[in-house]
């Protein structure tokens, strides 16, 4: 997950407590976070909830920096793959109470 941009301390703090946050609550490496990996119906367990990491991720990043700035943090093709992340993410909190407890959790972590 490299990239080059004029952030400021702050996002970058920002940026790494958000990803370790979901990280953490997945389970999953921030390596694993970072690949840019379709998802199809025969997918693995644990590749449809790296899936669910990357959407929760980009969804609370979108929140505070430029959707291009998510794709490239990412490893996204456009800014498009975050907006339906976000929309992604709103239905999977809506529908999933499993994912519905992970995102509160990490919202939880973020704000303290």
């Amino acid at each position: 997950m490299v990239y080059q941009s004029n952030m400021t301390v702050q996002s970058v703090e920002l940026l790494s407590r958000v990803i370790k946050a979901v990280c953490a609550e997945f389970d999953i490496t921030i390596d694993e976070i970072s690949k840019n990996k379709k998802v199809t119906r025969y997918a693995s367990k644990e590749a449809v909830f790296t899936s669910y990491a990357r959407t929760i991720a980009m969804s609370l990043l979108s929140k505070h920096f430029k959707q291009q700035d998510v794709a490239n943090l990412m490893n996204c093709t456009n800014h498009s793959t975050v907006s339906s992340a976000k929309r992604r993410a709103e239905l999977l909190v809506d529908i999933n109470p499993l994912i519905r407890d992970k995102f509160n959790n990490i919202t939880k972590k973020l704000r303290s």
